[in-house]
């Protein structure tokens, strides 16, 4: 079952110049883009810096208007982003209890009782103590904090998670923790995952699909195993070619 599909999606950046701001051209971001999601999959798009992959995932988390295209989803509640800096995810005059709690007060106007009751049994899955839910951002390590913001999007039901670079800023191992997470949170709970990383050992770890952007556009779209194992495009070889002590062309 397709629960992400996206059409011809564009997005332009107005480019400024003068003392007046004026606008004397587009910066074409994305630039026709076409893929689908499904249920209980993981799709990693890779590429450079610049190729496009994070305006996509902002785009479909309605963060960036798209100039064109179409972007089709479940209930906008279902669709939830976590980012690279779990940090500044999290409100640091918060604790992890008001954290959680506040996407169901808010916006599923769920009773406190009910709230909590939710935000310990995700917390629990996180693989992390309920007590922990009494303390501040500041006393988790990084990893343990990027296992947080993970949490609070699960509070509200996800169907899709969109995942900007989460593990980049974490050490190898804590990296795995996280990778080994989500895919039990796919498994357990029939996540899907767009997963935004230009790290392609992560890809190969994790990802079900992979999409290849480089200039705001797709240059190939096929399964980890076929990607790896027989590349088409000059610039999915290069990338492959880049992995550190690995030589594939």
């Amino acid at each position: 079952m397709t629960l992400l599909k996206v059409k011809n999606l564009k997005v332009y950046f107005p480019v400024y110049s003068g003392i007046m701001r004026k606008v004397t051209g587009y910066q074409k971001a994305v630039d026709d883009v076409s893929f689908t999601l499904n249920e209980n999959e993981i799709l990693a798009i890779v590429g450079e810096s610049g190729s496009g992959k994070t305006t996509t995932a902002r785009a479909i988390a309605g963060l960036v208007k798209p100039s064109e295209g179409t972007i089709e989803f479940p209930k906008p509640c279902q669709v939830q982003m976590i980012f690279q800096d779990p940090g500044a995810a999290l409100n640091p005059r918060q604790k992890i209890r008001e954290a959680f709690m506040e996407p169901l007060l808010y916006f599923k106007s769920e009773s406190p009782e009910q709230a909590l009751k939710k935000a310990e049994e995700v917390i629990e899955l996180l693989g992390l103590n309920k007590n922990m839910l009494d303390r501040y951002p500041h006393a988790f390590s990084l990893g343990q904090k990027q296992r947080l913001a993970l949490g609070r999007a699960l509070m509200i039901d996800p169907k899709i998670i969109l995942c900007d670079e989460p593990v980049s800023a974490l050490d190898v191992s804590v990296q795995a923790q996280i990778l080994t997470l989500i895919l039990n949170l796919k498994k357990s709970l029939g996540l899907s995952f767009l997963f935004i990383t230009h790290d392609l050992n992560v890809v190969q770890a994790i990802a079900d699909r992979v999409v290849v952007m480089h200039q705001g556009k797709i240059v190939e779209e096929k399964t980890t195993h076929n990607l790896f194992l027989n590349p088409e495009a000059d610039y999915t070889k290069k990338l492959l070619n880049a992995i550190p002590g690995k030589e594939y062309f």
